[in-house]
């Protein structure tokens, strides 16, 4: 299967994610979804969430993995199931890796 080199998101669609991401997780939440991604260098520093959020997503030196996939998903132990049966399973079956902050 070939693999579609995906685009940039056009303007104002990263600020959006960023919003909803930080208005859903704890500043210390936002700590261990970066640090599970990766990026454990990465701390939250007390400033407005999607502010920091958004910073992050735009910085240069976060290098892409073109074999990654990162599911964010509610932290809740009714969905572990369908993240290691269904979600995982299916994104490792297609060769990528997969990482979950849920």
């Amino acid at each position: 299967m070939e693999r579609k080199k995906l685009e940039k998101f056009p303007e104002g669609v990263l600020e959006y994610i960023s919003k909803i991401i930080g208005d859903c997780k704890a500043g210390s939440e936002l700590t261990e979804l970066f640090n599970i991604a990766g990026h454990p260098r990465i701390k939250h520093n007390g400033s407005t969430k999607w502010r920091f959020v958004y910073a992050v997503f735009k910085a240069t030196d976060i290098k892409q993995e073109e074999d990654l996939c990162f599911v964010l998903m509610p932290f809740k132990s009714s969905f572990d199931r369908i993240y290691r049966e269904q979600i995982k399973h299916t994104v490792e079956t297609l060769g990528f890796k997969c990482i979950g902050a849920g």
